[in-house]
Formats: structure tokens, C-alpha cells, sequence
């Protein structure tokens, strides 16, 4: 069997802090942006022109943040299966 390449919808963006938490539930967390990183932000843009920003825990259980990439192949592969499913109708208010 040819193993088939994993592919996502994001990339892996900033250094991520550990979680802070305040009488047992989380607080907040805070993510830092080189200002590389900074300048590459209008290449995430949607078409509505807002960029995502998820952070999240790994597997290991280290924080890291991921940036969603409307322009990938899993992204445009996931818009192309949406509008094939709804006509290409939004049932978004936004």
C-alpha cells in the first residue's frame, strides 16, 4: 500500500505560553507573533478578509497555536465539497 500524505487546513503559527489558570478553570493563554509572522497575516485572510488563529493543545499536551489557511489544498478541497452540498447557497449571516 502507498501511504497517502496527510494533509491539513492549517499551519502552525507563533510560540504559544502555557495556560494560566485561576481557582481551577483557564484564564487565559497568550500567543507571541514574530513580526515575520506579523507581515505574513494578510496571506491567511479569507475572502471576507479575517484571519483565524486556534490555539489548542498537541497530543503531547504542549500549548501551540495554528493559523487556518483558506488558501491550502484541504481548505479549498472542503470549500469545493460545501458549495457541491448547499448549491453554493451560505446559510452563514456573515
Amino acid at each position: 500500500m502507498a501511504d497517502k500524505a496527510q494533509s491539513y487546513d492549517s499551519d502552525l503559527i507563533g510560540y504559544v505560553d502555557e495556560p494560566k489558570f485561576y481557582e481551577g478553570k483557564l484564564s487565559s493563554w497568550r500567543i507571541s507573533l514574530s513580526a515575520a509572522q506579523i507581515a505574513d497575516l494578510p496571506k491567511y485572510q479569507t475572502e471576507k478578509g479575517n484571519v483565524y488563529i486556534t490555539l489548542t493543545l498537541s497530543k503531547a499536551g504542549k500549548p501551540m497555536g495554528k493559523i487556518y489557511n483558506p488558501h491550502s489544498e484541504k481548505a479549498k478541497a472542503g470549500a469545493a465539497e460545501h458549495k457541491a452540498k448547499t448549491g453554493g447557497a451560505s446559510d452563514l449571516p456573515f
